[in-house]
């Protein structure tokens, strides 16, 4: 079964974010803040990470390149967000927008199985 962290601070998209995963069967730890994020990465080994660029405090660009300087996290690590256009200017990680909740729930089922093999 994947693990995934979730981190959003939007409550509505977190919980949709935490769904679509466990829809998928994931378990799911979900994250409001980076620092609530940085704890959870610290104690638990995921197969997937899916972060808010855009978090309160301006925090989710450099949570963000915290995870890219980590290969391991980076290669686990999608960036879900609402302002994709804007985003390639702060991370080369794959970027899903918000808005399109086809093309995240696609997206998300690619990859949750691909961590399950």
């Amino acid at each position: 079964m994947p693990h995934v962290l979730v981190v959003d601070d939007d409550p509505s998209y977190l919980t949709i974010l935490e769904r679509l995963c466990a829809g998928c069967g994931a378990t799911v730890i979900t994250a409001r803040t980076a620092d609530e994020a940085r704890v959870a990465l610290a104690a638990h080994e995921f197969d997937l990470l899916l972060l808010d660029l855009q978090l309160e405090r301006q925090e989710g660009p450099q949570l963000i390149a915290e995870v890219e300087q980590n290969a391991d996290l980076a290669s686990k690590a999608v960036i879900v967000t609402g302002f994709s256009v804007l985003a390639p200017f702060f991370t080369k990680l794959p970027i899903v927008d918000k808005g399109s909740l086809t093309e995240l729930a696609e997206h998300l089922r690619r990859m949750l199985c691909v961590a399950e093999n």
